[in-house]
Protein backbone atom coordinates (compact mmCIF):
# COMPACT_ATOMS: atom_id res chain seq x y z
CA UNK A 1 0.00 0.00 0.00
CA UNK A 2 2.95 1.95 -0.24
CA UNK A 3 3.53 2.52 3.46
CA UNK A 4 7.00 1.35 5.57
CA UNK A 5 7.28 -2.38 4.76
CA UNK A 6 9.61 -3.02 7.44
CA UNK A 7 7.43 -2.04 10.52
CA UNK A 8 4.39 -3.91 8.42
CA UNK A 9 6.75 -6.89 8.11
CA UNK A 10 8.23 -6.58 11.88
CA UNK A 11 4.22 -6.48 12.86
CA UNK A 12 3.65 -9.90 10.87
CA UNK A 13 3.65 -13.55 12.35
CA UNK A 14 1.61 -14.91 9.33
CA UNK A 15 1.20 -13.83 5.78
CA UNK A 16 -2.85 -14.32 4.81
CA UNK A 17 -3.86 -13.73 1.17
CA UNK A 18 -5.35 -10.45 2.36
CA UNK A 19 -1.51 -9.44 2.36
CA UNK A 20 -0.55 -10.30 -0.95
CA UNK A 21 -1.01 -8.01 -3.78
CA UNK A 22 -3.83 -10.54 -5.77
CA UNK A 23 -2.79 -8.49 -9.02
CA UNK A 24 0.95 -9.54 -8.87
CA UNK A 25 1.41 -11.59 -11.89
CA UNK A 26 5.28 -11.93 -11.45
CA UNK A 27 6.37 -15.58 -10.63
CA UNK A 28 7.26 -17.26 -7.29
CA UNK A 29 9.83 -19.18 -8.77
CA UNK A 30 11.21 -20.06 -12.25
CA UNK A 31 8.49 -20.59 -14.28
CA UNK A 32 8.42 -24.10 -16.06
CA UNK A 33 12.01 -25.05 -14.47
CA UNK A 34 11.01 -28.81 -14.20
CA UNK A 35 10.34 -28.70 -18.25
CA UNK A 36 13.86 -26.81 -18.73
CA UNK A 37 15.64 -29.24 -16.81
CA UNK A 38 14.45 -32.51 -18.88
CA UNK A 39 15.61 -30.48 -22.51
CA UNK A 40 19.04 -31.50 -22.58
CA UNK A 41 20.09 -28.90 -24.88
CA UNK A 42 23.13 -26.55 -25.12
CA UNK A 43 21.61 -23.98 -22.74
CA UNK A 44 22.64 -23.76 -19.16
CA UNK A 45 19.83 -24.52 -16.51
CA UNK A 46 21.16 -21.47 -14.25
CA UNK A 47 24.26 -19.18 -13.11
CA UNK A 48 24.66 -15.80 -11.78
CA UNK A 49 24.72 -13.65 -13.98
CA UNK A 50 21.48 -14.85 -15.70
CA UNK A 51 18.66 -11.82 -16.29
CA UNK A 52 15.72 -13.82 -16.55
CA UNK A 53 13.06 -13.38 -13.98
CA UNK A 54 11.87 -9.82 -12.51
CA UNK A 55 14.82 -7.61 -11.28
CA UNK A 56 15.39 -9.00 -7.92
CA UNK A 57 16.33 -12.20 -9.07
CA UNK A 58 20.35 -12.38 -8.98
CA UNK A 59 20.30 -8.72 -7.96
CA UNK A 60 23.83 -9.43 -5.74
CA UNK A 61 22.73 -6.95 -2.84
CA UNK A 62 21.72 -4.24 -5.54
CA UNK A 63 18.13 -4.21 -3.89
CA UNK A 64 17.41 -4.59 -0.16
CA UNK A 65 14.92 -7.48 0.16
CA UNK A 66 12.96 -7.52 3.38
CA UNK A 67 11.15 -10.73 3.03
CA UNK A 68 10.51 -13.28 0.23
CA UNK A 69 7.62 -15.91 -0.64
CA UNK A 70 8.48 -18.96 -2.91
CA UNK A 71 6.76 -21.39 -4.36
CA UNK A 72 7.30 -24.84 -2.69
CA UNK A 73 6.47 -28.28 -2.90
CA UNK A 74 4.29 -30.37 -0.54
CA UNK A 75 5.64 -32.99 2.09
CA UNK A 76 6.27 -36.48 -0.03
CA UNK A 77 4.46 -38.98 1.08
CA UNK A 78 7.62 -41.09 1.14
CA UNK A 79 11.05 -41.02 -0.25
CA UNK A 80 13.95 -43.64 -1.18
CA UNK A 81 17.46 -42.49 -0.57
CA UNK A 82 20.23 -44.07 -2.83
CA UNK A 83 23.70 -44.35 -3.01
CA UNK A 84 24.69 -45.47 -6.69
CA UNK A 85 28.61 -46.03 -7.93
CA UNK A 86 29.99 -46.80 -11.42
CA UNK A 87 32.70 -46.85 -13.37
CA UNK A 88 32.77 -44.06 -15.47
CA UNK A 89 31.19 -40.47 -15.88
CA UNK A 90 29.66 -40.93 -19.00
CA UNK A 91 27.42 -43.62 -17.07
CA UNK A 92 26.85 -41.30 -14.12
CA UNK A 93 25.44 -38.84 -16.97
CA UNK A 94 22.97 -41.69 -18.42
CA UNK A 95 21.55 -42.48 -15.41
CA UNK A 96 20.86 -39.10 -14.97
CA UNK A 97 19.33 -38.61 -18.02
CA UNK A 98 17.62 -42.14 -18.58
CA UNK A 99 16.15 -42.22 -14.43
CA UNK A 100 16.22 -38.93 -12.62
CA UNK A 101 15.49 -36.49 -15.50
CA UNK A 102 13.54 -38.91 -18.47
CA UNK A 103 10.50 -36.51 -17.50
CA UNK A 104 8.98 -34.45 -15.35
CA UNK A 105 6.95 -36.76 -14.21
CA UNK A 106 8.35 -39.16 -12.32
CA UNK A 107 11.11 -37.19 -11.43
CA UNK A 108 13.75 -37.48 -9.07
CA UNK A 109 14.00 -35.00 -6.49
CA UNK A 110 17.52 -34.43 -5.83
CA UNK A 111 20.54 -35.63 -7.88
CA UNK A 112 24.13 -35.13 -6.74
CA UNK A 113 27.34 -36.28 -7.93
CA UNK A 114 30.67 -36.69 -6.59
CA UNK A 115 34.03 -38.47 -8.14
CA UNK A 116 36.75 -40.02 -6.44
CA UNK A 117 39.17 -38.01 -5.33
CA UNK A 118 36.63 -35.90 -3.24
CA UNK A 119 35.06 -39.00 -1.71
CA UNK A 120 38.98 -39.63 -0.28
CA UNK A 121 39.76 -36.20 0.76
CA UNK A 122 36.39 -36.19 2.44
CA UNK A 123 37.03 -39.19 3.91
CA UNK A 124 41.00 -37.96 5.50
CA UNK A 125 39.90 -34.63 6.05
CA UNK A 126 35.71 -34.87 6.83
CA UNK A 127 35.41 -37.34 10.14
CA UNK A 128 35.87 -34.35 13.30
CA UNK A 129 32.81 -32.24 10.64
CA UNK A 130 30.51 -35.34 10.32
CA UNK A 131 30.79 -36.76 13.44
CA UNK A 132 30.50 -33.22 15.62
CA UNK A 133 27.18 -32.29 13.53
CA UNK A 134 25.98 -35.97 14.13
CA UNK A 135 25.76 -35.86 17.39
CA UNK A 136 25.16 -31.65 18.39
CA UNK A 137 23.17 -30.88 15.11
CA UNK A 138 23.45 -28.05 13.19
CA UNK A 139 22.62 -25.26 15.76
CA UNK A 140 26.07 -24.97 17.34
CA UNK A 141 27.79 -24.52 14.16
CA UNK A 142 27.13 -20.74 13.69
CA UNK A 143 28.63 -20.40 17.16
CA UNK A 144 31.71 -22.69 16.57
CA UNK A 145 32.31 -20.86 13.08
CA UNK A 146 32.46 -18.06 15.10
CA UNK A 147 35.33 -19.63 16.90
CA UNK A 148 37.21 -20.33 14.47
CA UNK A 149 37.10 -16.94 12.53
CA UNK A 150 38.37 -15.71 16.07
CA UNK A 151 41.10 -17.85 16.27
CA UNK A 152 42.21 -17.54 12.59
CA UNK A 153 42.53 -13.63 13.71
CA UNK A 154 44.60 -13.92 16.74
CA UNK A 155 47.92 -12.37 16.41
CA UNK A 156 50.05 -15.41 16.46
CA UNK A 157 52.18 -17.21 14.23
CA UNK A 158 49.87 -19.34 11.52
CA UNK A 159 46.93 -18.47 13.54
CA UNK A 160 45.19 -18.58 9.82
CA UNK A 161 45.65 -22.31 10.02
CA UNK A 162 45.44 -23.67 13.28
CA UNK A 163 41.65 -24.69 13.10
CA UNK A 164 41.69 -26.69 10.37
CA UNK A 165 45.28 -28.33 11.02
CA UNK A 166 43.36 -29.11 14.43
CA UNK A 167 40.68 -30.60 12.49
CA UNK A 168 43.51 -32.46 10.23
CA UNK A 169 45.18 -33.74 13.79
CA UNK A 170 41.80 -35.53 15.13
CA UNK A 171 40.30 -36.58 12.14
CA UNK A 172 41.69 -40.35 12.39
CA UNK A 173 41.04 -40.61 15.98
CA UNK A 174 37.12 -40.86 14.99
CA UNK A 175 35.66 -43.87 12.90
CA UNK A 176 34.86 -43.22 9.36
CA UNK A 177 32.01 -41.19 8.52
CA UNK A 178 29.66 -43.71 6.07
CA UNK A 179 28.20 -47.03 7.06
CA UNK A 180 29.60 -49.82 5.45
CA UNK A 181 27.90 -50.84 2.32
CA UNK A 182 27.94 -47.36 1.24
CA UNK A 183 32.03 -47.87 2.36
CA UNK A 184 32.89 -50.53 -0.14
CA UNK A 185 30.63 -49.03 -2.70
CA UNK A 186 33.12 -45.46 -2.49
CA UNK A 187 36.00 -47.74 -2.24
CA UNK A 188 35.36 -50.13 -5.36
CA UNK A 189 34.03 -47.01 -7.89
CA UNK A 190 35.34 -43.95 -8.96
CA UNK A 191 31.83 -41.77 -9.81
CA UNK A 192 29.21 -41.69 -7.32
CA UNK A 193 26.03 -40.28 -7.19
CA UNK A 194 23.16 -39.76 -4.05
CA UNK A 195 19.82 -39.79 -5.15
CA UNK A 196 16.91 -39.00 -3.41
CA UNK A 197 13.42 -40.51 -5.05
CA UNK A 198 9.88 -38.79 -3.49
CA UNK A 199 6.27 -39.57 -3.88
CA UNK A 200 4.72 -36.20 -5.08
CA UNK A 201 2.15 -37.93 -6.80
CA UNK A 202 1.10 -41.96 -6.65
CA UNK A 203 3.54 -44.30 -7.62
CA UNK A 204 6.41 -41.91 -8.53
CA UNK A 205 8.68 -43.33 -6.02
CA UNK A 206 8.27 -46.63 -7.80
CA UNK A 207 8.28 -45.64 -11.03
CA UNK A 208 11.64 -44.02 -10.54
CA UNK A 209 13.05 -47.68 -8.99
CA UNK A 210 11.75 -49.44 -12.06
CA UNK A 211 13.75 -47.13 -14.42
CA UNK A 212 16.90 -47.26 -12.13
CA UNK A 213 16.53 -51.53 -12.12
CA UNK A 214 16.00 -51.50 -16.03
CA UNK A 215 19.05 -49.63 -16.23
CA UNK A 216 20.97 -51.51 -14.51
CA UNK A 217 19.74 -54.64 -15.64
CA UNK A 218 20.57 -53.27 -18.94
CA UNK A 219 24.33 -52.27 -18.00
CA UNK A 220 27.41 -54.66 -18.49
CA UNK A 221 27.76 -56.85 -15.39
CA UNK A 222 29.33 -54.78 -12.30
CA UNK A 223 29.77 -51.12 -13.85
CA UNK A 224 27.26 -49.85 -11.52
CA UNK A 225 25.56 -50.76 -8.07
CA UNK A 226 23.56 -49.18 -5.44
CA UNK A 227 22.42 -49.84 -2.38
CA UNK A 228 19.99 -47.90 -0.63
CA UNK A 229 19.36 -46.34 2.73
CA UNK A 230 17.11 -47.87 4.59
CA UNK A 231 17.69 -46.67 7.73
CA UNK A 232 17.61 -43.05 9.23
CA UNK A 233 21.55 -43.22 10.34
CA UNK A 234 22.49 -44.07 6.86
CA UNK A 235 20.28 -41.60 5.24
CA UNK A 236 21.91 -38.96 7.63
CA UNK A 237 25.35 -40.09 7.13
CA UNK A 238 25.06 -40.32 3.22
CA UNK A 239 23.89 -36.33 3.65
CA UNK A 240 26.45 -35.18 5.82
CA UNK A 241 29.42 -36.96 4.36
CA UNK A 242 28.30 -34.85 1.13
CA UNK A 243 27.29 -31.82 3.35
CA UNK A 244 30.98 -31.53 4.60
CA UNK A 245 33.12 -31.88 1.20
CA UNK A 246 33.99 -27.78 0.63
CA UNK A 247 35.39 -28.15 4.42
CA UNK A 248 36.92 -31.91 4.15
CA UNK A 249 38.67 -30.67 1.13
CA UNK A 250 40.05 -27.01 3.43
CA UNK A 251 41.08 -29.70 5.73
CA UNK A 252 42.88 -31.90 3.42
CA UNK A 253 44.88 -29.44 1.95
CA UNK A 254 46.50 -27.71 5.37
CA UNK A 255 46.69 -30.39 6.60
CA UNK A 256 48.84 -31.61 3.35
CA UNK A 257 50.52 -28.39 3.14
CA UNK A 258 49.19 -28.32 -0.26
CA UNK A 259 47.32 -25.36 -1.70
CA UNK A 260 43.73 -25.00 -3.03
CA UNK A 261 41.63 -23.38 -5.21
CA UNK A 262 37.87 -24.10 -5.29
CA UNK A 263 35.41 -22.70 -8.18
CA UNK A 264 32.15 -23.21 -9.08
CA UNK A 265 30.68 -22.99 -13.01
CA UNK A 266 27.54 -24.25 -14.85
CA UNK A 267 27.78 -26.51 -17.99
CA UNK A 268 25.19 -26.86 -20.58
CA UNK A 269 22.73 -29.73 -19.96
CA UNK A 270 23.98 -31.60 -22.86
CA UNK A 271 27.22 -31.53 -21.79
CA UNK A 272 28.39 -34.99 -20.39
CA UNK A 273 32.49 -34.23 -19.56
CA UNK A 274 34.51 -32.69 -17.53
CA UNK A 275 36.62 -29.66 -19.02
CA UNK A 276 40.13 -30.17 -20.31
CA UNK A 277 42.06 -27.73 -17.85
CA UNK A 278 45.68 -26.54 -18.55
CA UNK A 279 48.66 -28.78 -18.39
CA UNK A 280 51.20 -26.03 -17.13
CA UNK A 281 49.30 -26.18 -13.75
CA UNK A 282 49.91 -29.96 -12.29
CA UNK A 283 46.38 -30.81 -10.27
CA UNK A 284 47.45 -32.97 -7.34
CA UNK A 285 43.45 -34.01 -6.95
CA UNK A 286 40.48 -32.68 -8.65
CA UNK A 287 37.65 -32.76 -6.76
CA UNK A 288 34.58 -32.47 -8.10
CA UNK A 289 31.40 -33.10 -6.81
CA UNK A 290 27.95 -31.43 -8.63
CA UNK A 291 24.26 -30.58 -8.31
CA UNK A 292 23.57 -32.73 -11.38
CA UNK A 293 20.76 -32.45 -12.31
CA UNK A 294 21.28 -28.97 -13.54
CA UNK A 295 24.89 -29.51 -14.44
CA UNK A 296 26.24 -26.97 -12.02
CA UNK A 297 29.81 -28.22 -10.56
CA UNK A 298 32.16 -26.95 -7.35
CA UNK A 299 35.54 -28.29 -8.42
CA UNK A 300 38.39 -28.09 -5.41
CA UNK A 301 41.54 -27.97 -6.91
CA UNK A 302 44.41 -29.21 -5.13
CA UNK A 303 47.68 -28.07 -6.04
CA UNK A 304 51.68 -27.91 -4.87
CA UNK A 305 53.03 -25.39 -2.35
CA UNK A 306 55.01 -24.10 -6.17
CA UNK A 307 52.34 -23.51 -8.44
CA UNK A 308 51.30 -20.08 -8.65
CA UNK A 309 47.39 -20.64 -7.86
CA UNK A 310 45.90 -17.07 -8.43
CA UNK A 311 47.62 -17.02 -12.05
CA UNK A 312 46.42 -20.48 -12.57
CA UNK A 313 43.01 -19.38 -11.35
CA UNK A 314 42.00 -16.86 -14.83
CA UNK A 315 43.78 -19.42 -17.04
CA UNK A 316 41.27 -21.85 -15.49
CA UNK A 317 38.71 -19.97 -15.70
CA UNK A 318 38.44 -19.40 -19.16
CA UNK A 319 39.03 -22.89 -20.10
CA UNK A 320 35.93 -23.63 -18.47
CA UNK A 321 34.30 -20.46 -20.04
CA UNK A 322 35.86 -21.68 -23.37
CA UNK A 323 33.96 -25.56 -22.78
CA UNK A 324 30.50 -23.46 -22.85
CA UNK A 325 30.57 -22.77 -18.74
CA UNK A 326 29.38 -20.01 -17.16
CA UNK A 327 30.95 -18.71 -13.70
CA UNK A 328 29.99 -18.59 -10.96
CA UNK A 329 27.19 -20.49 -10.44
CA UNK A 330 26.68 -20.19 -7.28
CA UNK A 331 27.06 -18.24 -3.84
CA UNK A 332 26.49 -14.97 -5.29
CA UNK A 333 28.72 -12.92 -8.11
CA UNK A 334 31.12 -11.21 -6.37
CA UNK A 335 33.75 -8.36 -7.53
CA UNK A 336 35.73 -11.23 -8.85
CA UNK A 337 33.97 -11.67 -11.90
CA UNK A 338 33.10 -9.16 -14.80
CA UNK A 339 29.59 -10.01 -15.49
CA UNK A 340 28.27 -9.66 -19.09
CA UNK A 341 27.32 -6.21 -19.64
CA UNK A 342 23.33 -6.71 -19.92
CA UNK A 343 23.44 -7.82 -16.47
CA UNK A 344 25.72 -4.97 -15.30
CA UNK A 345 22.88 -2.78 -16.77
CA UNK A 346 20.52 -4.28 -14.61
CA UNK A 347 22.23 -3.70 -11.64
CA UNK A 348 22.81 -0.14 -12.52
CA UNK A 349 19.33 0.64 -13.50
CA UNK A 350 18.44 -1.05 -10.04
CA UNK A 351 20.80 1.06 -7.88
CA UNK A 352 21.82 4.42 -10.09
CA UNK A 353 23.46 5.47 -7.33
CA UNK A 354 26.20 2.43 -6.34
CA UNK A 355 25.37 2.48 -2.93
CA UNK A 356 24.48 -0.67 -2.18
CA UNK A 357 27.25 -3.41 -3.10
CA UNK A 358 29.48 -1.14 -4.99
CA UNK A 359 31.88 -3.12 -7.47
CA UNK A 360 29.82 -6.26 -7.97
CA UNK A 361 30.54 -7.93 -11.04
CA UNK A 362 33.24 -5.52 -12.94
CA UNK A 363 30.78 -2.40 -11.99
CA UNK A 364 32.51 0.57 -10.97
CA UNK A 365 33.05 1.07 -7.26
CA UNK A 366 32.52 5.44 -7.55
CA UNK A 367 29.38 6.90 -6.30
CA UNK A 368 26.95 7.16 -9.30
CA UNK A 369 29.40 4.90 -11.08
CA UNK A 370 30.74 8.12 -12.65
CA UNK A 371 34.29 6.83 -12.03
CA UNK A 372 34.10 4.27 -14.70
CA UNK A 373 30.88 3.49 -16.18
CA UNK A 374 27.72 6.07 -17.21
CA UNK A 375 24.82 5.34 -18.89
CA UNK A 376 24.18 6.85 -22.36
CA UNK A 377 20.72 8.07 -23.16
CA UNK A 378 19.96 4.97 -24.94
CA UNK A 379 20.60 2.70 -21.76
CA UNK A 380 24.19 1.34 -23.30
CA UNK A 381 27.12 1.20 -20.83
CA UNK A 382 29.60 3.58 -21.15
CA UNK A 383 33.49 3.36 -20.24
CA UNK A 384 35.05 6.21 -19.82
Amino acid sequence: DGGDPFTFLESKHVLTQEDVDQNCKSAASFPDYKEELVKLDGRVSRFNADTCGCDPNRSEGKVMILATIHDSYPIPAKEKVLWVSCKDLAMAHAIKHKVCLTSTKPMARSCEYFNRDIYEVTELGGRLCVKVIDVLGMKPIGFMWDIKRFVETLPIPFANIIPEKFMWWFNNLFPHSLPTPLRKLGDAYDHHLLIVFSEYSPGEVDALQKLLDEFKGAASAGAMEYHVCEDAHTKARANLFRFVMAIAFKVYCTGKGMQGLAIDYALPKDHTTTPELPSKYPIAKRCTYSHFGCNVYHEDLVFGPDIDVEEAKHVIKHAIEEAGGKLPAEHGHGTEYHAPQETQKRWMAMDPLNVMNPGVGGTAYGKNYASIQNFASNGAVLVA
